[in-house]
């Protein structure tokens, strides 16, 4: 076996690619079924199962331990470096696109990552049953240590360094060649291991860095970027869901942000000096072809976007400023006053982002609009509110402003773009306005002479 400092950076390796594979699961699912609390909650449970059935096993094991270990840690990077790829993803959600997202999620996590976490989960009781009884439960304890201080770097050099500077196609590749080299260094067959990883590797290479240069533009911790070319128009994918649209004659954008810009122009307080908020940045085409006028600040979580969509899509600077920051926390920070805030960061195909649905969020953003200001906010939902995700959020939205109106783009499908035009309660008539008109009063008459004067 292993002396005690090659142990310990064993160990410390080992902790630091068992969660890393947690992380890389979380970002490559987020394109297909989103990052929802929902999401987060089925991989860590689901993570943390096999990880205690692969402690049972790898506690079972009593004899032969390097060469189980190292065969085990083998099959979790062939494992990961195939299976955990985001082509195999694509792959099995194109496949199964009829299906229930968080059902063929919950499959993928059992038949997928379940296995690769039993393998590695392994490790620390194999290593322990390999020392002497008189030492095991110092050395038990030791082990736990080191593979946890490897949880804690790994956890963060994962996300904060590979994911954020290189791509989540990294992070899979950099985890696998780590899990590589740790077979092969307790390996009793070292040469048969090396062939078999000389054949592996290049293939796991193709499979996620190739694949990934080859459908993405780029890569950040949250997302991943495609741009497709199309003979009138060019569009901007985020996490597979379709983002925003130049076309190719007049670098107009898609209908429902023309109709926004055109509540904007509408507007009394429209004017050159207007102060306009976009929260999620999309493609930054709200003023693409400079004529809306105003001073337009762009704020978005992800802040590689702007960057990526000036190189990629918009091939020009954008025309406003930008944040990368989360929207939640930048309208508690931020001191001033907008005369319009454009909320569009409900684009995803298959999930939304859920701190910016809630009602606490849309009267924070009615805090920081000026006394006529207005919100406009587009949402992808079945205009007739026919489900409960629609209905709830139309009642969100009118629960949070003094009043809303909508306007949807087309009817042609059951599931559109509609648009939310909001403003606050100027002179508290809502406890006044919230009433209802009855047959036994006069009062819709009167309320309409007064509102006529």
């Amino acid at each position: 076996m292993l002396n005690q400092k090659s142990a310990i950076l064993f160990l410390f390796f080992e902790g630091f690619a068992a969660i890393a594979i947690q992380f890389i699961v979380l970002r490559q699912v987020t394109p297909f079924v989103g990052s929802s609390v929902v999401v987060t909650s089925f991989v860590i449970s689901i993570f943390l199962g096999a990880l205690a059935v692969g402690y049972k096993k790898g506690g079972k094991i009593d004899k032969k331990h390097t060469e189980v270990l190292s065969r085990n840690l083998f099959k979790a990077a062939t494992l990961l470096g195939i299976l955990g790829s985001y082509m195999f993803l694509t792959v099995v959600y194109m496949y199964t696109e009829k299906t229930n997202p968080i059902f063929v999620l919950i499959v993928y996590l059992l038949v997928v990552m379940s296995p690769i976490v039993y393998y590695v989960a392994q490790t620390i009781p194999i290593l322990v049953n390999s020392m002497e009884d008189k030492e095991s439960s110092r050395k038990a304890g030791n082990a736990l240590s080191f593979s946890t201080i490897g949880n804690m770097f790994g956890g963060v050099i994962t996300t904060v360094v590979v994911m954020y500077y290189f791509g989540i196609s990294w992070a899979v590749t950099i985890t696998v060649f780590i899990l590589f080299m740790l077979s092969l260094s307790i390996s009793e067959n070292k040469k048969k291991t090396l062939f078999y990883i000389f054949i592996i590797f290049p293939i796991i290479l193709i499979i996620n860095i190739k694949y990934s240069s080859l459908m993405h533009v780029s890569e950040s911790i949250y997302s991943n970027y495609e741009v497709v070319k199309e003979k009138n128009a060019t569009h901007l994918l985020i996490n597979r869901s379709f983002s925003s649209q130049l076309r190719n004659k007049d670098r107009k954008p898609y209908k429902y942000i023309e109709r926004i810009r055109d509540i904007i122009r509408s507007h009394p307080s429209y004017s050159k000096d207007a102060k306009i908020l976009v929260i999620g940045a999309g493609g930054f085409t709200l003023n693409a072809d400079k004529k809306l006028k105003g001073k337009i600040l762009y704020v978005d979580i992800d802040n590689k976007i702007k960057d990526i969509a000036e190189k990629y899509f918009l091939k020009e600077p954008i025309n406003g400023k930008f944040e990368g920051i989360d929207a939640r926390v930048f309208l508690r920070r931020y001191k001033g006053y907008f005369d319009f805030i454009v909320v569009d960061a409900y684009f995803a195909t298959f999930s939304v982002p859920e701190n910016l649905t809630t009602i606490e969020f849309f009267k924070g953003v009615g805090k920081k609009l000026k006394p006529h200001g207005i919100m406009v906010s587009n949402f992808v939902e079945n205009p007739y509110l026919n489900d409960t995700y629609s209905k709830r959020i139309d009642n969100t939205i009118r629960a949070s402003f003094f009043s809303c109106y909508t306007s949807v783009i087309e009817h042609k499908n059951p599931i559109k773009n509609v648009i939310y035009t909001c403003s606050n309660d100027l002179n508290n008539k809502r406890k006044k306005t919230d009433l209802i008109y009855r047959d036994q009063n006069n009062q819709p008459s009167i309320d309409f002479i007064n509102s006529r004067f």
